[in-house]
Protein backbone atom coordinates (compact mmCIF):
# COMPACT_ATOMS: atom_id res chain seq x y z
CA UNK A 1 0.00 0.00 0.00
CA UNK A 2 0.91 3.25 -0.65
CA UNK A 3 0.54 6.27 1.39
CA UNK A 4 -2.20 7.21 -1.21
CA UNK A 5 -3.65 4.37 -0.24
CA UNK A 6 -2.78 4.15 3.42
CA UNK A 7 -4.65 7.82 3.40
CA UNK A 8 -8.05 6.36 1.22
CA UNK A 9 -8.05 3.38 3.57
CA UNK A 10 -8.68 6.18 6.92
CA UNK A 11 -10.84 8.15 5.21
CA UNK A 12 -13.41 5.66 5.76
CA UNK A 13 -13.01 4.46 9.84
CA UNK A 14 -12.19 7.89 11.29
CA UNK A 15 -15.33 10.63 12.04
CA UNK A 16 -14.23 13.56 13.94
CA UNK A 17 -16.25 16.64 13.72
CA UNK A 18 -13.24 18.33 11.90
CA UNK A 19 -14.04 17.95 8.08
CA UNK A 20 -10.64 18.15 5.78
CA UNK A 21 -10.87 18.88 2.22
CA UNK A 22 -7.68 17.99 0.38
CA UNK A 23 -6.97 17.66 -3.20
CA UNK A 24 -8.26 14.25 -2.88
CA UNK A 25 -11.16 14.20 -1.30
CA UNK A 26 -13.01 15.59 -4.17
CA UNK A 27 -12.45 12.45 -6.25
CA UNK A 28 -13.20 10.07 -3.28
CA UNK A 29 -16.38 11.82 -2.96
CA UNK A 30 -17.47 11.31 -6.74
CA UNK A 31 -16.58 7.56 -6.36
CA UNK A 32 -18.68 7.52 -3.47
CA UNK A 33 -21.53 8.74 -4.67
CA UNK A 34 -21.06 6.33 -7.92
CA UNK A 35 -20.91 3.04 -5.71
CA UNK A 36 -24.15 5.08 -3.69
CA UNK A 37 -25.45 5.39 -6.99
CA UNK A 38 -24.77 1.44 -8.04
CA UNK A 39 -26.28 0.17 -4.56
CA UNK A 40 -29.68 2.56 -5.28
CA UNK A 41 -30.04 0.71 -8.79
CA UNK A 42 -29.42 -2.49 -7.31
CA UNK A 43 -32.48 -1.61 -4.95
CA UNK A 44 -30.90 -0.66 -1.95
CA UNK A 45 -33.03 1.63 -0.18
CA UNK A 46 -30.53 4.60 0.86
CA UNK A 47 -30.46 7.44 -1.13
CA UNK A 48 -26.89 7.74 -2.85
CA UNK A 49 -26.47 11.10 -1.26
CA UNK A 50 -27.16 9.56 2.29
CA UNK A 51 -24.67 6.68 1.56
CA UNK A 52 -22.11 9.41 0.85
CA UNK A 53 -22.79 11.62 4.04
CA UNK A 54 -22.90 8.25 6.38
CA UNK A 55 -19.47 6.71 4.71
CA UNK A 56 -17.31 9.78 3.78
CA UNK A 57 -15.20 10.40 7.36
CA UNK A 58 -12.17 12.41 5.52
CA UNK A 59 -10.85 14.07 9.42
CA UNK A 60 -7.76 12.26 9.74
CA UNK A 61 -6.72 11.89 5.94
CA UNK A 62 -3.87 14.57 5.87
CA UNK A 63 -2.79 13.29 9.16
CA UNK A 64 -2.18 10.18 8.45
CA UNK A 65 -0.90 10.93 5.46
CA UNK A 66 1.67 12.91 6.88
CA UNK A 67 2.63 10.54 9.45
CA UNK A 68 3.49 7.70 6.26
CA UNK A 69 5.32 10.33 5.07
CA UNK A 70 7.46 10.63 8.37
CA UNK A 71 6.56 13.85 9.58
CA UNK A 72 7.60 14.01 13.83
CA UNK A 73 4.57 13.65 15.64
CA UNK A 74 4.51 17.22 16.92
CA UNK A 75 4.34 18.03 13.47
CA UNK A 76 0.97 15.65 13.00
CA UNK A 77 -0.50 16.97 16.26
CA UNK A 78 -0.85 20.72 15.02
CA UNK A 79 -2.50 19.77 11.90
CA UNK A 80 -5.45 19.09 13.44
CA UNK A 81 -7.46 19.78 16.48
CA UNK A 82 -8.05 16.16 17.50
CA UNK A 83 -6.57 15.53 20.69
CA UNK A 84 -3.23 13.16 20.56
CA UNK A 85 -4.91 10.03 22.14
CA UNK A 86 -6.95 10.18 19.11
CA UNK A 87 -4.46 10.67 16.81
CA UNK A 88 -2.74 7.67 17.84
CA UNK A 89 -6.13 5.24 18.32
CA UNK A 90 -6.57 6.73 15.09
CA UNK A 91 -2.77 5.66 13.86
CA UNK A 92 -2.65 2.34 15.52
CA UNK A 93 -6.11 1.24 14.40
CA UNK A 94 -5.09 2.35 10.44
CA UNK A 95 -1.82 -0.14 11.58
CA UNK A 96 -3.79 -2.81 12.27
CA UNK A 97 -6.49 -2.73 9.22
CA UNK A 98 -3.03 -2.92 6.67
CA UNK A 99 -2.03 -6.20 9.33
CA UNK A 100 -5.32 -7.90 8.33
CA UNK A 101 -4.93 -7.08 4.60
CA UNK A 102 -1.66 -8.53 4.54
CA UNK A 103 -2.69 -11.44 6.25
CA UNK A 104 -6.13 -11.88 3.76
CA UNK A 105 -3.06 -11.39 1.25
CA UNK A 106 -0.91 -14.15 2.26
CA UNK A 107 -4.08 -16.81 2.98
CA UNK A 108 -5.27 -15.73 -0.64
CA UNK A 109 -1.86 -16.08 -2.17
CA UNK A 110 -1.61 -12.41 -3.60
CA UNK A 111 2.24 -11.75 -3.11
CA UNK A 112 1.91 -8.19 -4.62
CA UNK A 113 -0.63 -7.19 -1.83
CA UNK A 114 0.99 -8.62 0.88
CA UNK A 115 4.33 -6.41 0.14
CA UNK A 116 2.50 -3.01 -0.19
CA UNK A 117 0.40 -4.20 3.06
CA UNK A 118 3.75 -4.90 4.81
CA UNK A 119 5.22 -1.84 3.24
CA UNK A 120 2.26 0.36 4.47
CA UNK A 121 2.70 -1.45 8.04
CA UNK A 122 6.19 -0.61 8.14
CA UNK A 123 5.48 3.26 7.23
CA UNK A 124 3.09 3.89 9.98
CA UNK A 125 4.62 1.59 13.05
CA UNK A 126 7.02 3.86 14.11
CA UNK A 127 7.99 6.89 16.93
CA UNK A 128 6.11 7.70 19.88
CA UNK A 129 2.79 6.13 18.80
CA UNK A 130 3.70 2.92 19.02
CA UNK A 131 5.59 3.30 22.41
CA UNK A 132 4.73 1.36 24.96
CA UNK A 133 2.40 2.84 27.43
CA UNK A 134 3.82 4.95 30.09
CA UNK A 135 0.93 4.56 32.16
CA UNK A 136 0.84 0.10 31.94
CA UNK A 137 3.27 -1.34 34.46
Amino acid sequence: MSRHVLCITEFFFFNPNVFIRTSHFRRLLEITLRVGNIQASHGMPEPPAEFVKINCRPGMMEVCFAWAQGKPFIDVTKMTDVQEGSIVRCITRLQEVCKEVKNAARVIGDPTLFQKAEAAVNLIKRDIVFAASLYVA
